[in-house]
């Protein structure tokens, strides 16, 4: 006996096509094995719809086949019983979904707020690092084309007394084979890289991973940057913390301290400073003062951190360039370069005031400094702040890179 059924009256609105299903009726009830079904069912009432059976549906199946079964062998009661079950059965594995999507959404909620509070946690962390020393995991050094740059590269030996260093490109080939040795008494040592490959040609600009030979096995092996926080970008990635002239994540710090300026000499008492009159020290300097006097000469000393040359830019207050002045490392590796007082045009002089001094290798290379160095020869405290006279120029002690014993006189000698 075959059983045919328009369900056009199950769907709401009106259809431009009507779908239809076949199904042959054995022993009483419906032989799905021989369901047959005509119409498009990509659309209409099949479009979008799930292949999974609803309860509603399993109802009107049911409703259906109790309209159609024979009068004469009518449905037997534990099969209507055990059908009803079924029903029970799939209804209560809906309510179950339901719940279990509900506790999802609950804890992906929970899990949220976890993360956005420890986020915060993160960002109140790093910008308590500013003014801190930091030394920071560092997995890939950036080239940027210049041919006279020297990028430098430090490495923790732990107590191996060398290290090979490949840098990697972006598809992990190894475009350079570097050897750190001579370490110093932390157990560090710096390797400079040219910017060229193992070929002797110089690579593409872009970013080499690092990768020292041994540190799956050794975790003393690694590349670091270390120097002082000096601010804090929070990005989509995390807060990443500005140090050595880089943007690193604050998850790759390893060690934390009181920076130098913080611990020694940047809060120097003037008692303390006057103990240096007579010592030879070495100060970092940022900056001049031009008087604009006929034939004032300004001597800008530069350690050079491993470079043949490098740019020396003077600027105003304004942060704008007045000169550039080129600058040639000597044999013990620093400069020495001379400003006049004349500007870009070659001809017009600078107005008298504070001038910044800025290298633009230094940028890339933390080890390429201005610095003065003579010895200290007077103290002043104006406003509260402690300044040494070193050659008629008047530096922070919060600067001083090296100190030594001032040059013996005659008298000290005899004595």
């Amino acid at each position: 006996m075959a059983l045919t059924s328009d369900i056009s009256s199950l769907t709401p609105g009106e259809l431009e096509d009507y779908y239809s299903a076949t199904a042959s009726i054995k022993d009483g009830s419906i032989d799905g094995s021989t369901t047959t079904v005509t119409g498009d069912r990509s659309e209409g009432l099949f479009a979008d719809q799930s292949n999974d059976m609803e309860k509603n549906d399993f109802l009107l199946l049911l409703i259906e086949q109790m309209k159609m079964q024979d009068p004469l062998e009518p449905m037997d009661n534990s099969e209507f019983m055990a059908q009803l079950t079924q029903l029970r059965q799939l209804e209560s594995a809906n309510n179950t979904q339901n719940a279990i999507e509900g506790l999802k959404e609950a804890f992906d909620g929970t899990v949220d707020a976890q993360k956005y509070s420890a986020r915060s946690m993160t960002n109140a962390s790093a910008v308590s690092l500013i003014g801190k020393e930091v030394r920071l995991m560092e997995g890939s050094v950036t080239w940027y084309g210049k041919t006279d740059e020297h990028v430098p590269i430090r490495v923790h030996l732990g107590n191996a007394r060398s290290a090979e260093i490949q840098l990697l490109d972006d598809e992990g080939a190894v475009v350079k084979t570097l050897v750190a040795d001579s370490k110093d008494a932390e157990n560090s040592a710096t390797v400079m890289w040219d910017g060229t490959g193992d070929d002797g040609k110089y690579v593409p600009v872009g970013s080499y991973e690092i990768n020292i030979v041994g540190q799956d096995s050794n975790p003393a092996l690694y590349a670091f940057v270390e120097d002082m926080v000096q601010g804090v970008r929070f990005s989509s990635q995390g807060a990443l913390i500005k140090v050595g002239g880089k943007e690193l994540s604050i998850d790759n710090v390893l060690d934390v301290s009181i920076s130098e300026t913080s611990k020694g000499f940047g809060g120097i008492s003037s008692s303390s400073a006057i103990e240096l009159m007579g010592k030879q020290v070495r100060v970092r300097r940022t900056e001049l003062s031009h008087s604009a006097r006929y034939n004032e000469q300004h001597t800008i000393m530069l350690n050079m951190g491993g470079l043949d040359s490098a740019t020396v830019r003077i600027q105003n207050s304004r942060g704008e360039t007045v000169r550039i002045v080129p600058a040639q490392a000597d044999g013990d590796g620093t400069a020495r370069v001379t400003w006049d007082g004349r500007l870009m045009n070659g001809s017009d002089f600078a107005e008298p005031g504070i001038y910044s001094i800025v290298i633009d290798e230094a940028e890339y290379n933390p080890n390429v400094y201005a610095y003065a160095e003579g010895t200290v020869d007077g103290v002043s405290n104006l406003n509260g702040a402690t300044r040494l006279r070193i050659d008629g120029v008047n530096l922070s002690p919060a600067d001083i890179i090296d100190i030594s014993p001032g040059v013996q006189t005659n008298q000290e000698e005899t004595a």
